[in-house]
């Protein structure tokens, strides 16, 4: 089963949403945007792909620097993004063995 962290409005979340289906899978799409993560899903995904929460967040947004998260803890940074879920890096793409970031966008074929 794959499960993809989407935003419709996302080029790159529709690009790996194609590639996974043009591959063969039909793989359970949440929306993060309209149902937020919890704070604990949300670690639960940091925990996944192995990284630092600070990693989920979009850096580019205007969000990140108008909430000053530059310097801000692991639980500032996770509290943070359930409140604004556009903040939530994407897609996130989870499979039974691997949870990735699919940035670049071409790592979706590695995973698939």
């Amino acid at each position: 089963m794959i499960t993809i962290y989407h935003n419709t409005k996302c080029s790159t979340s529709r690009y790996v949403l194609e590639a996974i289906k043009a591959a063969g899978h039909e793989p359970v799409i949440i929306e993060y945007l309209k149902n937020p993560l919890s704070v604990e899903d949300l670690r639960t995904l940091a925990a996944d792909i192995g990284c630092a929460p600070s990693q989920l967040l979009r850096k580019k947004d205007p969000l990140y620097k108008e909430l000053g998260l530059i310097n801000k803890s692991d639980g500032d940074i996770i509290e943070t993004i359930a409140q604004n879920p556009k903040l939530l890096e994407r897609p996130i793409v989870k499979t039974a063995s691997k949870t990735i970031i699919a940035r670049p966008k071409e790592q979706i074929h590695d995973l698939i």
